[in-house]
């Protein structure tokens, strides 16, 4: 069967379609939504509280075995970036409140929690569905310079390696 077009200028068409849509998703930089919520010490965490500092954040939740498994050497990282008072580190989860501090109880994450939170976490989720644990970091512009929703070893060392290469 004949084509009524050229497949070369299909296929060009395709590409150049694909590119444009490609370059426009990516034309706006992600910014960090609104935020304000209380973490499960009572601590108020808002916006313009996080303005002109680096915001490291973790979407996790309790049932997530490789959000649990990379929590201790996430907690080094929070401990070593403890004194500066330029870079926070939220943990956000949609669960109740008390099934995450019995988690905590037995598991520690030195990060400020926010639980109950299904809008602030679906708001903050990259792509349609929304994988654990997903780790992103903003400037202190609330620009997203990092996101990254896959499992892996050494994300704290991926985490501090970007926050020392971009806050030089």
């Amino acid at each position: 069967m004949k084509s009524l077009v050229p497949l070369s200028a299909l296929s060009r068409f395709c590409w150049l379609l694909a590119i444009l849509i490609v370059g426009a998703c990516g034309n706006d930089p992600v910014q960090l939504p609104a935020v304000q919520a209380k973490t499960i010490s009572g601590e108020s965490i808002t916006n313009q509280k996080l303005v002109g500092k680096w915001v490291v954040i973790k979407l996790w939740a309790t049932w997530c075995g490789p959000c649990l498994a990379e929590m201790d050497e996430l907690n080094a990282l929070q401990e070593q970036y403890a004194r500066d008072t330029n870079v926070v580190f939220i943990g956000i989860t949609d669960e109740p409140t008390d099934v995450v501090e019995a988690t905590l109880s037995v598991q520690p994450f030195n990060y400020r929690v926010i639980a109950d939170a299904k809008t602030l976490k679906k708001s903050l989720q990259s792509g349609v569905v929304g994988y654990i644990p997903e780790h992103q970091i903003y400037d202190p512009t609330g620009r997203q310079i990092f996101s990254v929703s896959e499992p892996g070893p050494n994300i704290a060392a991926v985490i501090d390696s970007i926050l020392k290469k971009n806050r030089n």
